[in-house]
């Protein structure tokens, strides 16, 4: 919706994601997904990954005490 009301281009990261994984491994792969847990249960990277790839995501405890705070920090600029 953003892209057909502003005039200025907009990145697709699931898509660029999905594109650059398609250069690089073989379908059927199993891809590791690090990404918040509310783009976890959006599922948009499913819409890419799902018909080439099984995506995997860290256990519930290990999203909780190491993948939020690595993103959080990158967020941060650390």
């Amino acid at each position: 919706d953003l892209k057909k009301k502003l005039n200025l281009p907009i990145i697709n990261m699931p898509k660029e994601v999905f594109n650059h994984t398609l250069k690089r491994c073989k379908k059927n792969s199993f891809i590791g997904l690090l990404a918040t847990e509310g783009t976890i249960k959006t599922g948009i990277y499913n819409k890419f990954f799902d018909k080439n790839f099984k995506l995997i995501y860290p256990s519930k405890k290990i999203q909780k005490n190491s993948v939020n705070d690595a993103i959080k920090l990158v967020k941060m600029g650390k």
